[in-house]
């Protein structure tokens, strides 16, 4: 990597460079006369070390004038009419750098060449100072051709006001390259004599350049505005303004007649508004925004109501850039016109520099805004205004606002987060409206804190109907949750529900419970599974099974087990497998409770939702409770499908039991394609070999502006000693057919300079010692049973067995967790577990998923 040099650095390099310099003999006239002498014949296609020596010896010369000098008059005597064109060039590029004081003599014939005139105007023209100008006026008389046209537009670059007679002159010259020139620099030079040049250059000269005539005349009038002589050319635009054919001359003219006006333009830019010409109309609404002085707004605010609606349109556009408070009122007017694209615009602009003044008028556009674009415009600024007031004013709008109005407001006040829109709120969710009730709950959802949940509860309690009961049930739900103590979040409703009589009110508290889902919630609503008031019980058996954690399958279990309700029975059954499938209860039991729910089926239906279930189990006893079902003519399909994904989900951590089912299976199944799949896991297991194929995954885990070493330095959650907050999912095998026990974490999480964390257990049926060898693609981290055992801070390809550490496995389950860092590129890692002589070693296990203790 290179570093940045330090001043002291720096100083040093200067000081050796000038020690250099000066420890180089001075150039001699000797030294001279035998470099030009060497150059002298050169010619193209030579060595070109005669170059490469003046070119030193000029740089040796640049503090010694006579050298100098000496110089230029030997190089300038190689400006001889032989002399090779490459030469020329050379010799004028030198006598550049030299600087051409002394040696105009020897230039002048280059200027009248048409092969040389542009490099000795390149020569002479870089030069300050009167000699070079008069030297390029002398030419002029002399030039023709090529070399002519070259001196004139040197003359224009270097604006030599001397110069305007003769080029006057020569624009009705008969070479039209020349008199193009001419034209062209007579409005790079400007001032008033180049003007008035020019202006009669447009009536006389020849008619293929009357454009190019009238475009050098406005480029004259812009450096008169440059070089602050405003006043000289405002008649220059004003003339082109009205007289030039082409648009682009015209549309020039209109903006420097602005910029020279300043103030003064708000008339012409009020009659240009009210014009035809559209591009005209474009320009000076784009200039609005630009013109200074005092209270231009206002004037332009006046003119508004009288303009034609397309004008009023534009120039409220062209206001709104100003972003100046004065045009509001006029705005505000505008805002009920009977144009829909000037009440348009005007919605508009309100919203974008607009402030609490303005409120009522935008909350009024939407609701009795004619056009979708109107109400869009009114939404998009009420949610845009700034300014503390805005919020103040939108609530008392919404309050005295129509029933049709008042859920969008509401839903304004939610999205713009207004905290001290709550108490209204609560007062709008007792509304007989049903749209503003339920949009009331649904802001109070977003807005409302814990301390409102007792007035939320009791809204919900006094509800009529079903209109709006689901809002103000998930808003309750959002209040309480909000509460810092989750075990105290139930007990406004819980307390509510003790005293409440009323089914519809019940059943809404025992959802809410659901909601909250804490320890106290779930006792209230198992008990009233068994209400026996059928709204009531329904509604405790549906949260039992939405319930957010698995606590609530024992109370599932049950329903399923003894209710003869066949509805409720469904919903207990899909409740549970919905619990179990979340992850959340470890495969034994899940297994165990999946057996009792086969055991309890009564219909095919309830055994295929159960297989569902059974689908996603990692685990071998999975796969030994579908092949019960193998038989079952009514469910066999379902069974085949579900034992051979289960097949496939285990054969990472029970290769052999994976192989022994899906064989099993092969033997027995008619159905082609899932023999197919089945054979492909055998083949898969076989190809696993003894590496380590069953992990979770953690990621990806990074912090902006770190690279992959900050990822591998910095302790993420899922290696910290409470690694609660990670989140774990199966990580796939990985996609090389030969190696699939190479996994990808690019696939799994993605991006580049981050961690990923995977996990798996190892049961080993004794103490022992043992080799873990990784090979990550990047660095890694290896921790056995939470010691760090491995750490490499590198970059490079997922190699095999690369990195290797001597570890202690204990008598069953023992914890591995990798982290992999990645930089960029591919992202993988392989692992396996050895004999501490690197040979296999049997007799393990595998679980991705934390076991059981004792399992």
């Amino acid at each position: 990597m290179l570093r940045s040099r330090t001043p002291l650095a720096l100083l040093l390099s200067l000081v050796a460079a000038l020690a250099a310099r000066a420890a180089e003999p001075p150039v001699t006239p000797d030294d001279v006369d035998r470099a030009v002498a060497a150059l002298a014949g050169y010619d193209s296609g030579k060595p070109a070390a005669a170059l490469r020596q003046v070119e030193v010896l000029i740089r040796r010369a640049a503090a010694q004038p006579e050298a100098k000098k000496r110089l230029q008059q030997k190089l300038a005597g190689l400006l001889a009419a032989n002399t090779p064109h490459d030469l020329k060039l050379f010799v004028c590029q030198q006598i550049w750098v030299l600087g051409t004081d002394g040696a105009e003599a020897a230039l002048r014939p280059l200027l009248l060449d048409d092969t040389t005139t542009h490099i000795a105007c390149y020569a002479i023209g870089t030069q300050p100072g009167a000699n070079a100008d008069a030297l390029l006026r002398a030419a002029l008389a002399q030039a023709k051709g090529v070399a002519l046209a070259s001196i004139v537009g040197q003359l224009g670059e270097r604006r030599d006001a001397k110069s305007v007679p003769p080029l006057h002159a020569l624009t009705r010259n008969t070479d039209l390259q020349v008199a193009e020139a001419a034209l062209i620099a007579l409005g790079k030079i400007s001032g008033a004599q180049a003007a008035g040049a020019l202006k009669q250059a447009r009536g006389a000269v020849d008619p293929k350049l009357r454009g190019a005539a009238t475009n050098a005349w406005l480029q004259c009038a812009q450096r008169l505005v440059a070089d602050g002589q405003a006043a000289a050319a405002k008649p220059i635009y004003q003339e082109l303004l009205a007289s030039a054919k082409g648009k682009h001359v015209r549309r020039g003219a209109l903006l420097g007649l602005i910029e020279a006006s300043g103030s003064d333009a708000v008339p012409l830019i009020i009659a240009t508004l009210r014009a035809d010409d559209a591009m005209l109309r474009a320009a000076a609404i784009a200039a609005i925004g630009r013109l200074k002085g005092e209270a231009i707004t206002e004037r332009f605010a006046t003119v508004l109501p009288a303009a034609p609606p397309a004008v009023q349109a534009l120039l409220i556009g062209a206001l709104v850039t100003r972003a100046d408070p004065a045009v509001l009122p006029a705005m505000i007017a505008a805002a009920g016109s009977a144009d829909p694209a000037v009440r348009t615009a005007a919605v508009t602009g309100l919203g974008q520099i607009g402030d609490a003044s303005v409120v009522k008028v935008l909350a009024a556009a939407i609701a009795t805004g004619k056009t979708p674009a109107e109400k869009a415009a009114a939404r998009a600024g009420l949610l845009r205004l700034a300014g503390q007031d805005v919020a103040r004013a939108l609530i008392a709008v919404m309050q005295a606002a129509d029933v049709a109005a008042r859920p969008e407001l509401i839903v304004i006040l939610q999205d713009r987060n207004v905290p001290s829109a709550v108490p209204p709120l609560l007062e709008q969710a007792a509304a007989g409206d049903v749209r503003t009730r339920r949009a009331a709950f649904r802001a109070l959802s977003a807005l409302a804190r814990a301390e409102h949940t007792p007035e939320l509860v009791r809204l919900l309690v006094a509800l009529e109907g079903p209109g709006g009961r689901r809002d103000a049930e998930l808003a309750v739900v959002a209040a309480a949750r909000k509460l810092p103590q989750p075990d105290a979040q139930a007990d406004g409703v819980l307390a509510a529900l003790a005293n409440v009589k009323n089914s519809q009110a019940k059943a809404s508290l025992l959802r809410v419970l659901g909601g909250i889902g804490n320890a106290k919630a779930l006792a209230a609503v198992t008990a009233a599974r068994n209400d026996p008031d059928p709204m009531v019980r329904d509604a405790a058996i549906r949260a039992l099974a939405e319930w957010p954690t698995t606590a609530a399958i024992p109370a599932l279990r049950e329903v399923y087990k003894t209710t003869e309700n066949k509805v409720l029975r469904v919903i207990a059954l899909r409740g549970c497998v919905r619990l179990l499938r979340s992850g959340g209860v470890p495969a034994e039991e899940t297994l165990e409770v999946y057996a009792d729910l086969l055991g309890q089926a009564r219909q095919a239906s309830e055994k295929r939702r159960v297989l569902s279930g059974l689908a996603i189990v990692q685990h071998p006893g999975a796969a030994k409770l579908v092949q019960a079902l193998l038989a079952d003519g009514e469910v066999r399909a379902e069974a085949e499908q579900a034992l051979v994904a289960i097949g496939h989900g285990i054969v990472g951590a029970y290769p052999a039991e994976a192989t022994a089912a899906m064989r099993t299976f092969v033997a027995r199944t008619k159905n082609d394609a899932l023999k197919r799949q089945a054979a492909a896991i055998i083949r898969l297991a076989q190809s696993l070999g003894d590496y380590l194929a069953a992990w979770q995954v953690a990621g990806p885990c990074f912090t902006a502006g770190e690279d992959h070493s900050g990822a591998f330095n910095r302790a993420y959650p899922p290696e910290t000693p409470d690694a609660a907050n990670a989140t774990w999912k199966p990580l796939p095998l990985g996609p090389e057919p030969r190696r699939p026990w190479v996994f990808d974490l690019l696939a799994a999480c993605g991006g580049e300079h981050r961690a990923a964390y995977v996990r798996t257990w190892v049961h080993s049926p004794t103490a022992q010692p043992a080799r873990l060898e990784v090979g990550s693609d990047d660095g890694n981290k290896a921790w056995v049973n939470g010691k760090l055992v491995m750490g490499h801070n590198v970059g490079g390809a997922c190699t095999p067995g690369q990195y290797k550490a001597n570890v202690a496995l204990r008598k069953g389950w023992n914890a591995l967790l990798l982290k992999i860092t990645q930089a960029t590129g591919p992202w993988q890692f392989c692992a396996r577990l050895a004999k501490p002589d690197g040979s296999r070693l049997d007799g393990l296990r595998l679980s991705p998923a934390p076991p059981s203790p004792d399992s």
